[in-house]
């Protein structure tokens, strides 16, 4: 049972980097990123071998060069994707030159939607399609948020970033000659380091206040377009360290219409927020707020003359409702934040002194989220550090209760989780991989979630390893039942590659918590760390639910 377990389980989860660095203190910490040069040409050093460490996020090939459609694979205009069946309009164009985004009443979650794959390692679902940095008030006083900024030019890099995660990114583009084509993105501030076209093209790029990213070739019909782009590791994991409001306000931003700011200072009161409180302290509390969100219908008794501020109040919505309502109270504050978009979930990004823009998703994806063109893809998978209320890991693990559904080859290798990708919930729960032979079909033991909500991601060799986790059933937390902690290498498909690091008992509620120390000779590299919960009589292992 064990070894089949690590079979499910193998993907990476939570991303531990590692290597030898001595510390003052004496001891070895195991995490540092590969922080050499990158050529155009994706040597390292030159003709120089690269590295044994390599980044968290590694792209390690560019994809095929072929101007054909790949399986499950969108093929995207200036106007946005070409329509596609399993293609669900969201809740805005799908491109950045469309109009703006109107704050909505349909605040209950959908049963499922598909997200389409441009990256390896696959940031699903957190590709960015729009960006938008404006909101205002229209004339029928509706809360709208719009893209303002104009595009500039951007030039190719010869060096990889210090702390920068690497990703391939390639799209299938109907071209439109000397048009600017909107193109995916990972992160605002993500550098070019390579760039392949087929067929071969002058491609120039261009990027907007947003943070929307373009490009424009001389050339019409279909064009492929593969890219390595560097990404900070402070765009996932950067910690909101502390600072001062004269710093925030150094970013320049832009001063809310008086009637905006004026609702924002009200939902600010009723949260007990404001800034006569240290900034970290502030967006922390926020970010715990509105990752407290339920998606269910809206009350109509409760509408009020002022959508933002019923929600807000109410903390009803799903993830365009708790991003544009988190966006607009954190401009309100004078903290830069954008909301931020794709055919599948909606999420923010805040600018923060010292670290630059940071990812934050709020939750409030879908019940259920299919994965197209994964196939031959990773998982980008860093840890979340911020607070998880319990709405937030509830909806994580309806996520994996519906299970993810990937098309084609790579369907059975885990690529795709969304909860994964979000660094908290046990990647094994995807319903597709249960589908192998690892339980026999009259198997009607129920399959409960694991979540694992929170882990350090530097580790020390010989020390304790602090681990929170969550084992539930049907919304129940399962009690006094054991669930060991592993280490494996990344993407590692083999339980004979495993370290076992010991157990736990899941106490009341389910939870997981305490100290497990890694051993004094665990060598050093990457590791991947996931938990799991082996079954008994009457659940299931707990690699679906």
């Amino acid at each position: 049972m064990q070894k089949k377990t690590l079979l499910l389980f193998g993907f990476l989860l939570i991303s531990i980097a590692a290597v030898a660095q001595e510390r003052l203190d004496g001891s070895n910490v195991l995490h540092e990123f590969f922080t050499g040069r990158l050529s155009a040409g994706g040597k390292a050093g030159g003709d120089a071998k690269p590295p044994e460490i390599v980044p968290v996020a590694q792209a390690t090939s560019p994809p095929p060069l072929t101007s054909e459609a790949g399986a499950g694979e969108l093929v995207y205009t200036p106007d946005g994707p070409l329509s596609d069946g399993r293609l669900k309009e969201p809740y805005g164009d799908l491109s950045p030159f469309g109009g703006p985004n109107t704050l909505d009443e349909n605040t209950d979650r959908v049963d499922s939607l598909t997200y389409f794959s441009n990256f390896d390692p696959s940031v699903i679902p957190y590709k960015r399609v729009v960006s938008q940095n404006s909101v205002f008030v229209d004339e029928k006083g509706d809360y709208v948020v719009r893209r303002i900024g104009n595009p500039r030019p951007l030039t190719q890099e010869r060096e990889l970033p210090e702390n920068a995660q690497v990703f391939w990114g390639t799209f299938l583009l109907q071209m439109d000659s000397n048009r600017m084509q909107p193109i995916a993105s990972v992160a605002p501030n993500q550098q070019i380091l390579d760039v392949q076209t087929e067929p071969a093209v002058n491609a120039q790029f261009f990027v907007d206040d947003a943070g929307n990213f373009m490009v424009r070739a001389q050339h019409s019909g279909p064009l492929r377009l593969n890219m390595k782009v560097a990404v900070p590791s402070t765009y996932f994991t950067g910690e909101f360290g502390p600072t001062s409001w004269a710093e925030i306000d150094a970013f320049g931003s832009e001063p809310l219409d008086p009637i905006i700011q004026a609702s924002a200072e009200r939902v600010l009161a009723r949260i007990g927020l404001g800034r006569n409180q240290a900034p970290e302290d502030v967006l922390v509390e926020l970010i715990s707020y509105f990752r407290n969100f339920e998606g269910r219908p809206f009350p109509e008794d409760q509408r009020g003359d002022d959508l933002y501020f019923s929600i807000a109040t109410q903390q009803i919505g799903v993830c365009r409702h708790r991003s544009l309502a988190f966006m607009i109270t954190a401009l309100s504050l004078g903290i830069p934040t954008q909301y931020v978009y794709n055919e599948a979930h909606a999420f923010v990004e805040v600018l923060w002194p010292r670290i630059g823009w940071r990812r934050v998703d709020l939750g409030g994806a879908a019940n259920e989220l299919n994965a197209a063109s994964t196939q031959d893809k990773t998982v980008h998978s860093p840890p979340d550090s911020l607070p998880r209320p319990e709405r937030f890991v509830q909806d994580q693990e309806r996520m994996v209760s519906n299970g993810l559904k990937p098309e084609g080859p790579g369907q059975n290798s885990g690529e795709g989780n969304p909860t994964g990708a979000q660094g908290g919930t046990n990647g094994g729960a995807n319903s597709t991989t249960s589908n192998a032979s690892t339980e026999p079909e009259e198997d009607r033991r129920i399959v409960p979630a694991l979540v694992l909500l929170s882990v350090e991601p530097e580790v020390h060799r010989g020390k304790g390893l602090e681990v929170r986790g969550r084992l539930s059933a049907r919304g129940e937390g399962l009690e006094g039942r054991r669930v060991s902690v592993h280490l494996a290498p990344p993407g590692t498909q083999s339980g004979s590659r495993a370290t076992i690091l010991g157990e736990f008992v899941t106490g009341p509620g389910g939870l997981i918590q305490g100290s497990i120390e890694v051993p004094a000779n665990q060598p050093v590299g990457r590791w991947s760390l996931f938990l799991v919960f082996s079954g008994d009589e009457t659940y299931a292992p707990s690699f679906a639910e």
